[in-house]
């Protein structure tokens, strides 16, 4: 592994966080059940922590971020406004869904790091805490509403497909 990789893991997780803080501030702005506004907040404050971490990794390893990061912000804002003035059934899918692809990927880059870049224990155990903060996120949005409607999985499969797209598009600028 060389270092663009690792530059392109830090780019996208960086990229990923913003646009998490995003998806949460544009939900806490538009949510109206408390009950769910105060989990969408707590959610959120892990994220910014996560943010703050790839913030300084980006410094320290001197990686650029995204081109893209304005898009994103604009994104982000616009699919947590959009989930959570459909509802708070809504925005807690958006979460699911989202949360659901990036254990994933966080999984798949643990797995490399481990194979190709052991030596990169720091990175490694962010990432498993990291990952551990985005599967309780989704844990606890699938918990929040668990009846079936034809809008909550449309709107999953919208936003896994937007997040998967996102993530490919920020490796590569």
């Amino acid at each position: 592994m060389k270092k663009k990789d690792i530059h392109q893991i830090v780019r996208v997780n960086h990229a990923g966080e913003l646009g998490a803080k995003w998806i949460y501030q544009g939900q806490l702005d538009w949510i109206k059940d408390a009950q769910a506004k105060e989990i969408i907040r707590h959610m959120y404050e892990q994220e910014l922590d996560h943010l703050k971490y790839f913030e300084k990794v980006m410094q320290v390893r001197q990686v650029r971020p995204t081109i893209l990061m304005p898009f994103w912000k604009w994104v982000g804002k616009t699919a947590g406004a959009f989930s959570a003035a459909l509802g708070s059934d809504a925005a807690m899918a958006c979460t699911e869904a989202v949360e659901d692809v990036i254990d994933e990927h966080y999984a798949s880059q643990i797995r490399h790091l481990e194979k190709e870049r052991p030596d990169e224990i720091e990175l490694i155990n962010t990432l498993k805490t990291f990952r551990a903060d985005e599967c309780n996120h989704r844990d606890i949005a699938a918990t929040y509403d668990q009846s079936p409607s034809p809008l909550k999985r449309t709107l999953k499969k919208a936003v896994k497909i937007g997040v998967k797209l996102a993530i490919s598009v920020s490796k590569r600028i």
